[in-house]
């Protein structure tokens, strides 16, 4: 399997014990957490390796920090989405989105 990111090729790595996986995750886009319990996932499926896609969530969570209401950052996509409030919830879903698509045709990463 190619990630789409790094076009890294991860067919043949397996996960072994006591050691970090390093294949292919399937990436949501957005996240599955954006949608309301019953709301159908409207999206992308992502083949990303695990770097590229511990990167990608790294930056969501900055994104998401920003649309929520929180006054300290915190490391928990959870935390941040249930910091955000309203319409507010939409739009990020949205940004969340848009950049995804936009970051995996990049050859450099932004926060």
């Amino acid at each position: 399997m190619i990630c789409k990111k790094c076009y890294g090729d991860f067919s043949e790595i397996k996960a072994e014990k006591n050691k970090t996986y390093t294949g292919i995750d399937y990436h949501h886009n957005p996240p599955t957490f954006m949608f309301f319990e019953g709301e159908l996932f409207i999206g992308d499926i992502i083949p990303l390796c695990r770097k590229c896609h511990r990167e990608l969530h790294d930056i969501i969570l900055k994104i998401m920090f920003r649309y929520s209401n929180l006054f300290k950052f915190k490391k928990s996509e959870y935390q941040n989405w249930i910091g955000i409030i309203g319409d507010k919830k939409e739009k990020c879903r949205i940004e969340v989105y848009n950049f995804t698509r936009e970051w995996l045709n990049e050859t450099i990463t932004r926060a």
